[in-house]
């Protein structure tokens, strides 16, 4: 996926058409054609992962494909606006385990978006531990 910034804009019709994905308003394909067609920035089938990733923030789950940090610090936010501090929390643990995913599978910490997660956790009071446990050792990133 480039490393490309979007504008604000660009960031609002991103998670705007994942949420009409998402909420079966509008079919998969028709978000991803107007997406590309609108932005252009990225490779088609990146909108593709960009919507699992999204899907996966939302509930929570580990996703193993990430973006730029700009995306996911936005999505991170927009998830908590939208919908409060629990779901928020749930996208911030599914970052965290897409940062384990990278220490474990390549063995290297994204330090950038790990401090992202921590401010955004302390910014708006989230209880959350950045810490990940391997057979008796507990590491603290």
């Amino acid at each position: 996926m480039a490393k490309e910034k979007l504008t604000k804009e660009q960031m609002e019709l991103l998670f705007d058409t994942m949420e009409k994905i998402d909420s079966k308003e509008i079919k998969k394909k028709e978000g991803i054609d107007k997406l590309w067609e609108e932005l252009g920035k990225y490779h088609y089938n990146s909108y593709q992962m960009l919507y699992t990733m999204f899907k996966c923030m939302k509930n929570g789950k580990t996703f193993t494909r990430g973006a730029n940090y700009q995306i996911i610090e936005f999505f991170i936010n927009k998830l908590g606006e939208k919908y409060g501090k629990e779901i928020q929390k749930k996208s911030i643990e599914a970052t965290f385990g897409y940062i384990i995913y990278l220490y474990e599978q390549l063995g290297h910490k994204p330090k950038g978006l790990l401090e992202i997660c921590k401010q955004i956790a302390k910014k708006d009071n989230i209880d959350i531990s950045f810490s990940i446990r391997r057979g008796c050792i507990i590491r603290s990133f």
